[in-house]
């Protein structure tokens, strides 16, 4: 089974990747809660794909990502999924096809708000839309293309946080394969 291994208020926390997909994000119903103003509602998303495990953003703050392979320099800033084609495209066939059922018992659509991309009451929508993409593989691997990484053992990835919860005003992940054979040749 895979791991997360993060360090949050002073104490080393180890969380099994036990559902899939695994949400993190500050929202209750996240499968990693995380109570911090900089940390979105549904912020990353990992998932399984293929045999492997990947991780995308869905956040305004962002994720960082730095694989176990140091040949880049820093981590880097996954993109957003919400600005994926994919995900617009699919979205937009969900709607359509939904279009009909939702006409005869069309509910009163909320004001957007000016500034934000989406309004707030959307997000929850939007998580199962990316759950919808994950179990179509031709969409799930334009998605992944379209900002996704996969995750091997030892990679690291970052979350934003108040400096006040942790002076590096990051969260540090470290992705642990319980199924890695260090004696293997890769």
């Amino acid at each position: 089974m895979a791991k997360l291994s993060y360090r949050l208020l002073g104490k080393d926390i180890q969380k099994e990747i036990d559902k899939n997909p695994f949400l993190i994000g500050r929202q209750g119903d996240n499968n990693l809660l995380l109570s911090d103003v900089q940390v979105s509602r549904y912020h990353t998303m990992i998932f399984r794909y293929e045999n492997g495990l990947y991780i995308i953003d869905h956040s305004v703050n962002g994720t960082y990502f730095s694989p176990k392979d140091k040949s880049r320099s820093g981590p880097e800033r996954l993109s957003s999924s919400l600005d994926s084609k994919a995900f617009i495209e699919f979205k937009s066939q969900q709607s359509i096809r939904a279009g009909a059922q939702a006409e005869s018992s069309e509910k009163e659509s909320l004001p957007k708000i000016p500034g934000f991309k989406q309004h707030k009451f959307q997000i929850k929508e939007d998580i199962q839309y990316l759950i919808e993409m994950v179990a179509v593989p031709e969409q799930a691997r334009e998605l992944l293309t379209g900002g996704g990484r996969r995750l091997v053992h030892e990679d690291v990835f970052y979350i934003p946080c108040k400096e006040q919860t942790d002076p590096s005003k990051t969260i540090e992940f470290l992705f642990i394969d319980t199924s890695f054979n260090p004696g293997a040749s890769s």
